[in-house]
């Protein structure tokens, strides 16, 4: 779909962007737009899955966090930024569950070694 509009002895026609893939293990998020086709200046922003029951996370890699559709108006077809970043497993992932169980557990053994 192109945009359009007629102003006196002008016409603006609005550069858009293709839908570009979620990463594997991982999502995009497009501000403002939620549905292509994007427009000029449309971000699109990265991120990873992380799975708290399974411990298992992944993290962004590589490439650019946050990709903006731009052009330099000599087509209709615009382009996105940077290169696509990737999700790959972080090693050692702790939720905040944990996080939390942990201090809890220490200050516990702390407060008895100090009343013994």
């Amino acid at each position: 779909m192109i945009l359009v509009s007629v102003h006196a002895s002008m016409v603006v026609v609005a550069i858009t962007c293709e839908d570009i893939p979620d990463p594997v293990n991982g999502q995009i998020t497009h501000v403002p737009d939620a549905h292509a086709p994007f427009e000029y200046g449309n971000e699109a922003r990265y991120s990873c899955y992380v799975d708290g029951e399974n411990r298992i996370g992944y993290g962004l890699t590589g490439g650019n966090h946050t990709r903006v559709c731009s052009g330099d108006g000599s087509s209709v077809m615009g382009q996105w930024t940077g290169t696509a970043p990737t999700c790959e497993r972080e090693l050692g992932f702790i939720t905040v569950t944990d996080n939390i169980y942990n201090l809890l557990a220490c200050r516990y053994y702390v407060s008895k070694l100090g009343s013994s």
